[in-house]
């Protein structure tokens, strides 16, 4: 089967979970909920990856296997007060190429099925295999089924590490709001002593007695700032530490670079090197399924794809 080769213009659709935060609300819903996404493949140009030079079949750029559309993707349902930090940490990863064709910057990115592709889409607290999108064009070439293995253990690999760094954010996040409400607690209780001096211990075995700990910090937990405070401190976190999807302190440069050019960060650095792991044991897999060593790694430029009409 013909893939298709994924261009700058091609767009993703997809349906992404977030969980909203309506505005004048005390705190955050409970569960996910839907969101309408949209973009090109290109996106902002952030984190997408494409040829410099390759402008076949139209004037877009060919697109780079794990090319991500990033920040600022549109997302389109019940409107949250959380939605700006979303979309600029927004993600939709494609992880499917064919390393039969190389280019200057890698294997070019290809659809899994003949017109059509999965992505992997940001979402909380996971992210999900929601994207979809539309390889409209007659830039068609072949994939081996290393392609397709490696192409799934590179997806189930940054959806792992992606989910444990929305945990970890998440747990940040709770402690943090922990963190602020005691301290806000102990100051009120505090400043009531003060007002009423003499009665110290008489208040505090009240205080104590009566429950209104409990009924304080209950109180506390529907602060904005308390929640404000720790979804912050989690946000930056996540952004220092990196991760294999969407834009962090690597779209401006990470901690330097690897070997392979990949800027470094501990989130993002650890799938990178799991994904060659992936890649070459898909590759050997696909040699056990019977791909021909032979016909890989073909040269982009002198060895051109099949250029078949729909």
């Amino acid at each position: 089967m013909k893939h298709g080769v994924l261009k700058a213009i091609h767009p993703m659709l997809g349906r992404d979970k977030h969980i909203p935060w309506p505005p004048g609300a005390p705190g955050p819903l409970p569960n996910p909920v839907p969101y309408i996404t949209c973009f090109t493949m290109l996106g902002t140009a952030a984190t997408a990856k494409w040829t410099r030079t390759l402008f076949t079949d139209s004037l877009f750029p060919t697109m780079i296997k794990g090319t991500d559309i990033g920040p600022l993707i549109p997302h389109i349902g019940p409107p949250s007060v959380t939605m700006p930090v979303e979309m600029v940490f927004s993600a939709s990863k494609s992880h499917f190429g064919s390393s039969r064709y190389q280019t200057e910057d890698g294997p070019p990115a290809i659809t899994l099925g003949f017109a059509v592709n999965p992505n992997l889409n940001c979402g909380t607290p996971i992210p999900t295999l929601t994207g979809l999108v539309l390889a409209l064009a007659t830039h068609r070439v072949d994939m081996s089924w290393g392609d397709v293995f490696s192409g799934f253990m590179n997806m189930g690999v940054d959806f792992v590490i992606q989910s444990l760094l929305n945990k970890g954010g998440n747990w940040l996040s709770r402690k943090i709001d922990k963190l602020v409400q005691g301290k806000i607690y102990d100051r009120l209780f505090q400043a009531f002593l003060k007002d009423y001096k003499g009665y110290d211990e008489v208040l505090a075995k009240m205080y104590s007695q009566w429950g209104a700990q409990d009924m304080l910090k209950e109180s506390l937990e529907f602060m904005p700032v308390a929640k404000y405070g720790g979804t912050a401190a989690a946000t930056v976190i996540a952004f220092f530490t990196g991760g294999p999807m969407g834009a962090d302190i690597g779209t401006l440069g990470g901690y330097g670079k690897d070997e392979d050019d990949e800027a470094i960060t501990p989130g993002g650095t650890s799938a990178n090197i799991a994904n060659k792991a992936t890649d070459e044991l898909g590759h050997s897999l696909g040699q056990a399924a019977g791909d021909d060593p032979d016909k890989a790694h073909q040269d982009y430029l002198n060895d051109s794809p099949d250029w078949s009409v729909l």
